[in-house]
């Protein structure tokens, strides 16, 4: 066989591939004589068929799978024997097939490799850690919250105007395009004010009304709404107010702990106390992750593979796209979240959609700006160094972190169960290989948290909040 080098630019490459005819037929004819005994055709004992007519009934279907066989055998071994490792499914192109008689078997291979990760010394990275404690006032707004949860509504006073948290009872009739609807009328109907419960910006126009009140209210049905009839429709509510309560909160006393199934008030604090800190603890280490990207960028330098960045870069362009059009903002912050991308690192990632409707979805994606691509740059060499460190340290994914991650899933999304999502784990391979990025990185950052240099300091919460907003910005 003969190969022959085409391309080597940067991290592309290129091979030629001869695979002599004399080559196929030994292995047809190997193969056809280790079948011969096997066989029994009509007119013929089992295993004295003439090699002669097998050759002319079966030997074409041989050939085709020895020419199938030999391919992948010999890009598989090209690849062991060139210790390469191809960060996309390698392109290949049949130059003459093998099938006819004395015909070579010759294709071209293109592909990309992964560049070579550069070696870091993690104990000259230093971080500091903010070590932030719950204050008095965190812990007096959480019981203000569950003694509001548990208090009772009472008659306001003569005159008083509705404010967001007081409940009014309602009388109502509702029209879409001058029609009555199902869900829209309603008689002695409590809403408590800021729950928007029947639709989004309902509540906030009753805010001042009083009882006696008649109010018109607008407002649209969310396109999520449960009723499909209702989804996207603008409403027109005639309300008029019959009732107006407001929230008397429950004593912050021994009893109030007591209705959470905690036996006193001290207690409660206790455990109010340690939920804050958790939650502290955990953006200090969101903010202490951030900042090891950042020192990590700063220390990686390597070529990307292009294929790789240009998937990258469409699938931050798209995300920031549609964030910006939920938002109304600019589409360049980067996001708080550096997660790697499933595609980050996936073999085959970059292949392009060959179908029509592939084509179409391309022409109409949003054009990448400059910070789509730094941003892609970023998560896609991050991603990369992250998947060289979980190699080289045997950091591996395993059935329960899957089991885990299914868990997280079902408990985000409602809409499926942990067993529906490791069903599509296993069915799905991009889907599947989205969620074992992103536990590698996880395991792969506590791993490398482990051996940076980090001194913990004291903190306010203020300070740790504006370090997080700085990341937003």
């Amino acid at each position: 066989m003969q190969v022959t080098e085409t391309l080597n630019e940067g991290l592309k490459r290129g091979y030629h591939f001869v695979v002599p005819a004399t080559f196929l037929d030994d292995k047809v004819e190997e193969k056809l004589a280790a079948e011969q005994p096997n066989i029994q055709l009509n007119g013929f004992r089992k295993g004295k068929v003439p090699i002669s007519l097998i050759r002319r009934l079966f030997g074409k279907g041989v050939k085709d799978e020895i020419r199938e066989s030999t391919l992948r055998e010999k890009v598989d071994t090209h690849f062991s024997d060139s210790d390469e490792r191809p960060a996309t499914q390698p392109s290949i192109d049949i130059k003459s097939s093998g099938e006819t008689d004395g015909e070579d078997l010759s294709f071209s291979v293109a592909y990309e490799v992964l560049p070579d990760i550069p070696e870091i010394d993690f104990k000259t990275i230093e971080l500091e850690k903010l070590v932030v404690a719950a204050d008095d006032a965190m812990i007096q707004e959480r019981l203000e919250l569950i003694a509001k949860r548990f208090g009772n509504f009472e008659d306001a006073e003569a005159g008083a105007k509705a404010e967001l948290d007081h409940m009014v009872v309602l009388d109502f009739k509702g029209l879409i395009d001058g029609e009555e609807f199902e869900e829209g009328n309603g008689e002695g109907f409590p809403v408590v004010l800021g729950d928007d419960l029947i639709a989004p910006g309902f509540d906030e126009q009753l805010v001042g009304a009083e009882v006696g009140s008649n109010v018109e209210v607008k407002a649209t049905y969310p396109d999520e709404h449960r009723n499909e009839a209702l989804r996207g429709k603008d409403a027109v509510f005639s309300c008029t107010v019959k009732e107006l309560k407001t929230l008397v909160p429950r004593e912050i006393d021994d009893d109030l702990a007591k209705k959470v199934d905690i036996n006193s008030l001290d207690e409660l604090k206790d455990v109010i106390r340690n939920d804050l800190e958790s939650d502290l603890n955990n953006d200090s280490r969101f903010l202490m992750r951030y900042r090891l990207f950042d020192r990590l960028e700063e220390m990686l330098e390597f070529e990307l593979p292009p294929s790789l960045l240009e998937a990258e870069t469409g699938n931050v362009t798209r995300q920031l796209s549609m964030d910006e059009e939920e938002q109304g903002g600019d589409g360049n912050a980067e996001s708080t979240d550096d997660t790697v991308d499933e595609s980050a690192g996936d073999e085959g990632a970059a292949d392009a959609d060959s179908d029509e409707e592939g084509a179409v979805a391309r022409l109409n994606e949003p054009e990448p700006t400059a910070d789509h691509i730094r941003i892609a740059k970023r998560r896609l060499r991050l991603g990369l160094f992250f998947t060289e460190v979980g190699r080289s340290n045997d950091i591996e994914v395993t059935d329960r972190d899957l089991e885990s991650a299914a868990e997280r899933l079902a408990m985000q999304d409602r809409r499926a169960t942990k067993i529906q999502y490791l069903e599509y784990m296993y069915r799905d391979r991009r889907f599947r290989t989205g969620i074992e990025q992103g536990i590698i990185e996880r395991k792969v950052v506590d791993f490398l948290l482990e051996l940076v240099d980090v001194t913990d300091r004291e903190a306010s919460v203020d300070e740790l909040r504006e370090a997080l907003a700085a990341i937003d910005e």
